[in-house]
């Protein structure tokens, strides 16, 4: 049988027997194994050289305590998921510049709209069919786990994963309103106004197609094996839990704008859960579909919609007539609002009777038991790449969010 992705690696605690906290004691010289040297060579030490004196022995470095080998190996873990990320982000900035330089030269000339539409091409083509399947390349050489194996059958019944499907898009939904309000209320106190990217697609057959196809199939798809395939098995040798929040951070972080980084958080650690349960990414598929899709859905929806006609100061009547005119779009986009409203209810409700009524339901294997969760924070925060990552993340975050870029 194949080996599943989803299993983590030998743990790193101590084995029975062997104690915590101290390396092994030396082999005395006479128990030394003999089949590393020459038959019939003459037991240590070696005998002196001419002259009377000894040839020098070279220092021999203690082994690492059990504590440092994990310390050392999940800041290696840390710097490889985060240069991955790091990666990514330049990676894909680079290729979609690179690309408008070149039509630049070429003296490609077209419409301001169909600039733009390519421009948008360009840009989704860059991350979901140019890096993203590259990262994907890097990220699984040399590892036990491979694209394929992410699609393993999973391990839990239907009526569970449709539960926790529901549970993962509604806590993402509940976050989102969470901190939409709380940033309009600093906004309000502060006398700010943060930019917030633009979720509108541009009205035209070609625009809908390419968001539609980039945001509702593309990105979820890709995303997933990223995150939730490669980065979280790199991860989960260091602890369920540990490698679900760190990754789940991570993914919001990718998105580089305040508006989508709690909510992210929260799918991502949603998504990882899953995951991690059914030992398959087919679930984490799942909720991840289901809110690209709403969101592009409405997305295509409010292109077709001039809000600036609601805030012009027009007449009730002219406004009310063109809401009327908008009602083929208005409608669906309403249905699909209340529809994510009541998926962030129940879902929270489900998350609250599943806590309370099924505990074990929350409790992950956890290989490496000789770091405590903040040694494993302090650590794998510590790590340079990881360090390096974080800043331009943040930086570009707060810009975006200020309107600089």
């Amino acid at each position: 049988m194949e080996e599943t992705n989803f299993t983590p690696q030998p743990p790193l605690s101590p084995q029975p027997g062997e104690p915590s906290g101290a390396p092994e004691a030396a082999e005395s010289p006479s128990s030394a194994p003999a089949f590393d040297r020459p038959e019939g060579a003459a037991d240590f030490p070696p005998p002196p050289a001419a002259g009377g004196e000894a040839p020098p022995v070279p220092p021999v470095a203690p082994p690492l305590s059990p504590v440092k080998q994990a310390k050392k190996a999940l800041r290696r873990c840390s710097n490889r998921n985060s240069l991955l990320l790091l990666l990514l982000v330049v990676g894909t900035n680079l290729v979609a510049l690179g690309v408008l330089m070149a039509m630049k030269l070429l003296g490609v000339r077209m419409s301001t709209t169909a600039f733009d539409t390519v421009a948008n091409l360009i840009s989704y083509g860059s991350l979901y069919l140019v890096m993203a399947p590259l990262l994907l390349l890097i990220g699984n050489a040399g590892q036990p786990h491979k694209v394929r194996t992410y699609f393993t059958k999973p391990k839990a019944s239907g009526k569970e994963i449709a539960k926790w499907t529901l549970i993962g898009v509604g806590l993402t939904y509940g976050v989102s309103y969470v901190f939409n309000f709380l940033f309009t209320i600093i906004q309000l106190l502060f006398g700010v106004e943060l930019a917030a990217p633009s979720l509108v697609t541009d009205t035209g057959f070609a625009n809908a197609l390419i968001s539609f196809f980039f945001m509702a199939l593309a990105a979820p798809l890709m995303e997933e094996l990223i995150f939730r395939g490669t980065l979280l098995c790199h991860t989960l040798s260091f602890g369920s839990w540990f490698a679900i929040v760190v990754v789940g951070v991570s993914f919001g972080l990718t998105h580089m704008n305040y508006q989508q980084l709690f909510y992210a958080i929260m799918m991502g650690i949603a998504a990882g859960f899953v995951a991690v349960k059914a030992q398959s990414i087919w679930p984490a598929l799942g909720i991840h579909l289901s809110i690209n899709l709403i969101g592009a859905t409405q997305s295509i929806l409010a292109g077709h919609i001039d809000l600036s006609v609601l805030t012009g100061g027009g007449s009730s009547r002219y406004v009310m007539t063109y809401l009327l005119s908008k009602l083929p779009y208005l409608l669906p986009i309403l249905l699909l609002s209340l529809l994510c409203l009541a998926a962030a209810v129940s879902g929270f409700v489900l998350f609250v009777i599943e806590a309370v009524n099924h505990k074990d339901t929350f409790r992950l294997e956890n290989p490496c038991t000789v770091l405590t969760p903040a040694q494993k924070a302090a650590t794998y925060l510590s790590a340079p790449g990881t360090i390096l990552t974080l800043a331009v993340m943040l930086g570009m975050t707060v810009c975006n969010a200020l309107g600089v870029l």
